[in-house]
């Protein structure tokens, strides 16, 4: 293993994207413009290849510019967020 490799590449590497990602409508600035949260770059470029998505059934990976659906938590009303 290459020490240039990112850890992206090297889970893309072991656990390939799905075929047909589910990503959020929205863009990564008009989520920052409405809720104040700066995402880290490394997630950002994660949900780009995975989008929404699920390993082993138990860990969720949520696109947050995804609209929440009824009873999903809503990221708007964390408020403040990182400056």
């Amino acid at each position: 293993m290459s020490d240039d490799q990112s850890a992206l590449d090297r889970l893309i590497a072991l656990v390939p994207p799905p075929a047909e990602p589910v990503f959020g409508t929205g863009s990564w600035e008009e989520l920052t413009a409405d809720t104040g949260v700066r995402f880290p770059a490394d997630y950002m470029a994660f949900i780009e290849r995975y989008g929404r998505c699920e390993f082993a059934r138990w860990m969720g990976i949520y696109d947050p510019r995804e609209p929440p659906k009824e009873g999903e938590w809503d990221l708007a009303l964390w408020g403040g967020g990182v400056p």
